[in-house]
């Protein structure tokens, strides 16, 4: 049982460390791209972060989402704000905008999963549990 924990805490590690490579080359493309650097780059990004995984079908409560979905979830983010930059709309607003499709990506995501948990129910007579 020890060897197995200690596999699982090198996995998490290399997770971790994985995690924090692809951080890096991202910063440096970005600090490329801006030419600069500053100690408040990247503030306030976490929505946006957040908004592509879940828009990509990653569940925040865990337990499902490809990393493929996740990338077309965050590209379409990427348009979006890159639309709105040409467009010169107001930052305030692309938020608003951002929260919108957020909510019917959530909105939708729901809908789904009450479809297939009531399709589950009329195969089976109860509806699905989870499984560790």
């Amino acid at each position: 049982m020890r060897w197995h924990r200690l596999a699982d805490q090198k996995k998490r590690v290399a997770i971790f460390a994985l995690a924090g490579l692809f951080f890096a080359l991202a910063q440096v493309v970005n600090i490329g791209r801006m030419g600069s650097a500053s100690q408040s780059m990247g503030v306030g990004d976490e929505f946006t972060v957040m908004a592509g995984a879940m828009l990509g079908g990653v569940k925040m409560g865990g337990g499902g989402g490809k990393m493929s979905n996740m990338v077309v979830g965050v590209l379409i983010i990427s348009v979006l704000n890159q639309g709105f930059n040409f467009l010169n709309v107001n930052t305030y607003w692309q938020y608003v905008a951002l929260g919108c499709v957020l909510l019917f990506a959530v909105a939708l995501d729901t809908l789904q999963t009450r479809a297939a948990v009531n399709a589950a129910k009329k195969v089976s007579g109860t509806a699905p549990t989870a499984q560790a």
